[in-house]
């Protein structure tokens, strides 16, 4: 019997049942996080078990995801996929991209070098979306 809108889910209910109704019935006994659908739940449990099948062939890291194996490669292929759409600014990482579209902000500045200190804004704490970015100080290269 499938599952119902106006019912509970029945052994044969669609993947997406849980998500639909935001249940998240498959728990992880390691830290009791909890999933909608077992397969997440399987993917999460290599956390745990330490599993690191993704092998990199250039300098042999290890990776728990194939898209972090993928995503590795670009340093050594040199490859930057991403580029921001304001500046042409290329970059090997979405979230590389992601960060330096802070510098095009309204009351940004530009781009890097236009202000003392290297970048191109001022890191005045406290203005709610002025603020850098996490982690802004880890990748100056990018402002």
């Amino acid at each position: 019997m499938a599952a119902t809108c106006a019912g509970r889910a029945s052994p044969g209910a669609p993947r997406w049942w849980y998500s639909h109704r935001g249940e998240k019935p498959f728990y992880c006994a390691d830290c009791i996080k909890a999933f909608s659908h077992a397969s997440s739940l399987s993917k999460h449990r290599a956390i745990h078990c330490g599993e690191r099948p993704h092998r990199c062939p250039e300098c042999g890291g290890a990776f728990l995801r194939r898209t972090a194996l993928t995503s590795h490669l670009h340093i050594h292929t040199g490859e930057k996929p991403y580029s921001c759409p304001q500046c042409g600014r290329c970059f090997g990482l979405k979230t590389g991209m992601a960060k330096h579209q802070w510098v095009h902000r309204p009351g940004g500045g530009g781009r890097r070098g236009c202000r003392p200190g290297g970048l191109s804004v001022t890191l005045t704490p406290g203005h709610g979306d002025l603020d850098p970015p996490v982690g802004f100080h880890l990748y100056p290269e990018i402002f």
